[in-house]
């Protein structure tokens, strides 16, 4: 071994002395280990190994493979800031734990390579090449037994429960400190306990499956099916475990299961496209595989049913707000008429209450607080009869050959006459003269009346009152909030203006970027809901845009869609994996892009 002055003055043969002498003395100190094979740290705090560190790992998985380094270079700072605590193991125990039962196995990996072996049998595991994957940890292990996330990963491919206690025990034990490790433990280990050797896993979360159809752990469905996701679905464990899938996809494109489990993933997800897409994909490598082609059925079904759904729901009419203390009793023996102005009132937000005798009048007025009266003229002496009534402002409706003079010669105030047959309109805007009605609840016709409150039979000069102009601004913000907003992200100034022309005018606001510096100069500013993205562009590609765009808040649960000329599958493939809804290649049917485009907003 190397021996180097430290920071104490103190020479040292090796780690182990070192270690005991330091904690003896109660030192604030960190330790260095440098070699070719790998380079860490190991922290004393107050006579105690609090924490140690190396490329890629920590806690007591770290301390233990630095500990069995051949000469390296040691150098010790002092050092005394806090640290926390991931080391768990006594100085005692340190040299009899790292020196080698096995003498005779010396095939040491450096740390670079042994993570290196790691990755690829993480990505054979998703594979589903799972003996392959095996191989690979076993193997690293026998080389550094405390490299715990290789335990972790070989405890997710057994099925024996013996197997994977002994596992998930040894990850626990040198990477006590690991969250993940910790998490696994807690959601696998009360599930060894039922007396069963062996067991099916979750191909979603590796956790132990109770039942065949779902996972009682990540709540999501483990095939096709016409039933909604469910509630608690853990959305944040299967995007993680979508993109490791997707990782292992692009390396072997050719396996059909994998294929599949992606577009289970992405049917929990509601992403029912790119799921009939992967699965189109997975009975294409499997042709004849019955499980893909009913699958693909059912999906079809389910995409049809929810692009009815959300067609029904664009085109449900928007609810208009309910009025508050505006209560209309009207009084009409006409079935016909008095369905019609019942129907009238309601859609525009008042509550009416229909008469046609005496004994209704006074029961609704019992039970209710009348604000307006609208009546018939032959039924309006029975309005006259009720006392409390006759305060009430009263639209009479009247008959033809009837006069109104002899209405308000009964009446002091407070009446207003109507002839029949009248304008809806008109009657419309006498209610609104009673009720104090926010410009928003008006509709656009807006008919003036005579001074003397009569309808004038002659045209009235149309000319725009405050009232007319409030009103049309409120109904330019009310279009101004429908509109839908896309950002179109087009390099060429040609198709940039088609495309805004075409969503223009369908009633779409456009928002447009020429390049990548432009898209993201502009992205936190605006707030679309679609975003059509090509693929070349002068200072990047779609490809780099989309996972940036997606780091955005606001841009994560934004539908994407490729708009490009390149055609070739691998572009198409590479595009749905990146998490676009469609990929749509030019020359593009205007009325086929319009309808895809409502079809995700």
């Amino acid at each position: 071994m190397k021996k180097q002055h430290d920071a104490t003055d103190k020479i040292f043969n090796n780690l182990f002395s070192a270690l005991e002498e330091l904690c003896s003395s109660n030192a604030n100190v960190d330790i260095t280990l440098t070699s070719p094979e790998r380079c860490g740290v190991i922290q004393i705090r107050e006579g105690v190994v609090t924490a140690a560190h190396s490329k890629y790992l920590s806690g007591n998985g770290a301390l233990l493979s630095l500990a069995r380094v051949v000469d390296p270079t040691i150098s010790i700072h002092n050092n005394t800031s806090p640290t926390a605590k991931t080391v768990s193991i006594p100085v005692a125990h340190i040299k009899k734990l790292a020196v080698r039962n096995d003498p005779e196995n010396t095939s040491n990996f450096t740390e670079d390579q042994e993570q290196q072996i790691f990755e690829e049998a993480k990505t054979l595991f998703f594979q589903f090449r799972h003996k392959l994957a095996a191989e690979k940890l076993l193997s690293l292990l026998r080389s550094n037994k405390f490299y715990y996330p290789a335990w972790l990963w070989e405890s997710r491919i057994f099925t024996r429960t013996n197997y994977i206690s002994k596992a998930l025990d040894e990850a626990c034990r040198w990477g006590a400190h690991d969250l993940e490790i910790h998490e696994e433990a807690q959601k696998i280990r009360p599930q060894l306990n039922t007396g069963i050797a062996s067991v099916r896993r979750c191909f979603l979360c590796s956790a132990i499956l109770a039942q065949q159809s779902c996972c009682s752990h990540c709540e999501a469905y483990l095939c096709i099916t016409n039933k909604r996701p469910r509630p608690d679905l853990k959305n944040k464990i299967l995007r993680q475990r979508l993109a490791l899938f997707q990782k292992a996809y692009l390396q072997k494109p050719e396996i059909s299961h994998l294929a599949y489990v992606i577009s289970i993933c992405h049917f929990n997800l509601e992403e029912y496209r790119q799921a009939h897409y992967f699965m189109n994909i997975a009975r294409k490598n499997s042709p004849n595989s019955n499980i893909y082609t009913k699958s693909i059925a059912l999906l079809s079904t389910v995409l049809r049913s929810r692009i009815q759904e959300r067609r029904q729901h664009q085109k449900k009419p928007r609810q208009r707000q309910k009025l508050h203390n505006e209560n209309i009793l009207l009084v009409e023996n006409k079935h016909t008429l008095r369905k019609m102005l019942q129907m009238l009132l309601e859609r525009n937000g008042y509550e009416v209450f229909a008469a046609i005798n005496k004994a209704e009048i006074q029961q609704h007025c019992l039970d209710n607080n009348i604000d307006l009266i609208i009546s018939d003229s032959t039924l309006y002496h029975t309005i006259e009869e009720t006392a409390h009534l006759k305060s009430l402002p009263n639209i009479v409706l009247l008959n033809p050959r009837e006069e109104k003079r002899n209405i308000k010669k009964q009446s002091q105030k407070n009446i207003i006459t109507l002839p029949k047959p009248f304008n809806p309109q008109k009657l419309l805007f006498l209610v609104r003269k009673h009720f104090p009605l926010p410009p928003e609840t008006f509709k656009k016709e807006h008919i003036p009346a005579s001074p003397n409150n009569e309808i004038s039979e002659k045209p009235v000069k149309k000319r725009e009152t405050t009232t007319q102009q409030e009103l049309k601004q409120e109904d330019k913000k009310e279009e101004e909030q429908e509109q839908k907003t896309i950002f179109v992200v087009e390099d060429s100034p040609i198709s940039r203006k088609i495309l805004s022309t075409l969503l223009s005018k369908h009633n779409f606001n456009v928002v447009t970027a020429a390049s990548g510096k432009e898209v993201f100069s502009i992205a936190s500013d605006i707030r679309p809901h679609l975003v059509l993205l090509d693929i070349m562009l002068p200072d990047t590609t779609g490809y780099e845009v989309l996972p940036k765009l997606k780091q955005i808040d606001h841009f994560n649960t934004v539908p994407v869609l490729f708009l490009t000329g390149k055609r070739s599958t691998a572009d198409k493939m590479k595009g749905m994996l990146l998490g676009a809804q469609e990929y749509i290649t030019k020359p593009f049917d205007p009325d086929n892009l319009i309808q895809l485009i409502k079809t995700y907003i």
